[in-house]
């Protein structure tokens, strides 16, 4: 069993590490998920834009452009955070 969740682990880490080439990522504020830009959840006329996870419609300027660093750092803190609570 444990051998099946670090494989679904590893496996959800590797998706989100090839969603970095695009350079064009960015969290929603409302449930931190990570997707790259999509002009069709994008309204030019308010300047809003929707995320595709959860659905919420803010500002444009409240998405937070997301960088590898910021993706590995938080990787790291997620991980040292279950080694120091007897997790990992």
């Amino acid at each position: 069993m444990q051998k099946i969740l670090t494989n679904v682990m590893f496996d959800e880490i590797k998706n989100t590490l090839e969603k970095f080439t695009s350079k064009n990522l960015y969290q929603c504020p409302h449930c931190d998920s990570i997707n790259e830009w999509d002009d069709s959840n994008y309204n030019p006329e308010e300047s809003t834009y929707t995320c595709k996870d959860c659905m919420h419609t803010f500002n444009e300027t409240e998405l937070l452009e997301v960088t590898l660093l910021d993706y590995i750092t938080d990787l790291y803190i997620t991980y040292k955070g279950d080694k120091d609570n007897g997790q990992c």
